[in-house]
């Protein structure tokens, strides 16, 4: 798995035949991370759509307040990108003739206009969103694949809390391309925020590491591979004892939802933690010093 092949990559960790052995263990004893004291700059109003947790539009920081139809064909536009007239009306009104469904759209296009021009750009054959809306979806997915690239420095941890904080797109709504909009936005934020706590963990950035696993197990409590990003986290700080009634958790959970047994990755990892647990990890392994400047792990303490 890829969040394996990263801690097997980390300046903390080593992945040692079946299980995870610990390297240089990371700082697991501060409170809170440096970085949640990195002071934030203000921003000024901006023209926003969000789309995560609620459908939400903002016209120079103030909100503005569109029927259910003019949502709907924003939304669209946001989530889906550049449409065609046609192609938009039978989306968003497939249950009505194609003259009625055009209809609606001439209707709702007039009334964002009166509300908004420029809003939603248009021509004769094709609609599409201004370019100059800033939109949390864009910003989520931009977040996730700068995660993924593994060429690239992480930025400062707090840097993340976006990603960790998301929630899902649009909740309540179960047009199609809705559906599959938030099953793309939910599986893309699963493996990033898996991949970015092997990443933070393996920095020595422990706390924003089990801020983001757990995000993940509250996003997907039945996904195994995040509870192995926690499960790796408690195994790197020597908490067996956690690692022990962890995996205790996790494996009741999966057998009585899914009548499975935990994988042998999963299980070799809570066997490390057994094993650190009788042998103790070695005095002349040297702590990880998180660092404020990168979010990377400082030098050896």
């Amino acid at each position: 798995m890829r969040i394996e092949q990263t801690l097997a990559r980390g300046e903390g960790l080593t992945h040692a035949g079946a299980g995870l052995m610990v390297g240089t263990p990371p700082d697991c004893s501060s409170g809170m991370s440096p970085m949640s004291q990195v002071p934030v700059a203000s921003s000024p109003p901006v023209d926003s759509l969000r789309l995560l947790n609620e459908f939400s539009l903002f016209r120079s920081g103030a909100e503005v307040l569109v029927t259910s139809g003019c949502q709907r064909l924003v939304a669209l536009l946001a989530v889906n990108g550049p449409s065609g007239r046609v192609m938009t009306a039978g989306t968003l009104w497939p249950d009505v003739t194609d003259s009625r469904a055009s209809g609606n759209l001439r209707t709702s296009l007039w009334r964002l206009n009166r509300q908004w021009p420029g809003l939603v750009e248009s021509d004769e054959q094709s609609l599409s969103l201004t370019g100059e809306i800033r939109l949390d979806t864009v910003e989520l997915t931009t977040r996730a694949r700068a995660v993924a690239d593994m060429s690239t420095r992480l930025e400062p941890a707090q840097k993340y809390s976006g990603l960790i904080d998301a929630g899902e797109l649009l909740p309540g709504w179960y047009d199609d391309w809705v559906i599959l909009a938030r099953e793309r936005l939910r599986l893309l934020r699963l493996h990033a925020m898996e991949l970015l706590s092997a990443r933070l963990l393996a920095a020595g950035q422990v706390v924003w590491a089990m801020e983001a696993a757990m995000a993940a197990v509250r996003a997907e409590p039945l996904r195994e591979s995040s509870h192995y990003a926690v499960l790796a986290i408690h195994v790197a700080c020597g908490n067996a004892d956690e690692a022990r009634r962890y995996f205790s958790h996790v494996s009741r959970v999966l057998r009585t939802e899914l009548g499975v047994e935990p994988s042998d990755s999963l299980t070799r990892l809570a066997q490390q933690a057994g094993r650190q647990a009788r042998t103790g990890v070695p005095d002349q392994r040297r702590r990880v010093r998180p660092t404020v400047e990168s979010g990377s792990a400082g030098a050896p303490a």
